[in-house]
């Protein structure tokens, strides 16, 4: 798996599942397909379980259909929704030991991919910073109005 831009915000809170790591992508995908069934046996839409978890219906589904590696605090809000009881929750270190997590920054490690777990966290948290200081398109539209209009013409 690897850390990267869907451009509907399912990269913020997933990683990519890499292809070549069967192993991995196997653990993942059964993950997706027991919170569907759960989801599903509790007659639970994934409108409502994105209202619920407050994440997005494009993630649900892409996690449910084993296309997206859930972060732990996802994976934890999922658990208590859907009543598994800690199902979910102990996917977590099955995801851990058998996906494999690829990352990458210019302005990191010598701009080398690593897999390291206390690395990827750091990348994580480095693009989470800059997530949170990025202005939201209402912010951004001000901005550009501003520019338009003390810009020499």
């Amino acid at each position: 798996m690897g850390v990267d831009v869907d451009g509907d915000g399912t990269d913020e809170h997933s990683w990519s599942v890499d292809p070549e790591d069967e192993q991995g992508a196997a653990v993942v995908a059964a993950l997706g397909r027991q919170m569907r069934a759960r989801r599903e046996a509790l007659g639970m839409r994934v409108g409502d379980l994105a209202a619920v978890i407050q994440y997005g219906e494009a993630l649900i589904y892409k996690v449910e259909g084993g296309k997206r590696i859930a972060k732990p605090e996802y994976l934890d809000k999922v658990d208590d929704a859907l009543k598994a009881g800690g199902l979910i929750r102990a996917m977590r270190e099955d995801l851990v030991a058998d996906g494999t997590a690829v990352g990458r920054s210019e302005g990191a490690f010598n701009g080398r991919p690593v897999s390291d777990p206390k690395r990827l966290r750091t990348l994580d948290l480095r693009y989470g910073m800059l997530r949170a200081q990025a202005l939201t398109p209402h912010a951004w539209a001000g901005f550009v109005s501003y520019a338009r209009d003390v810009s020499p013409r």
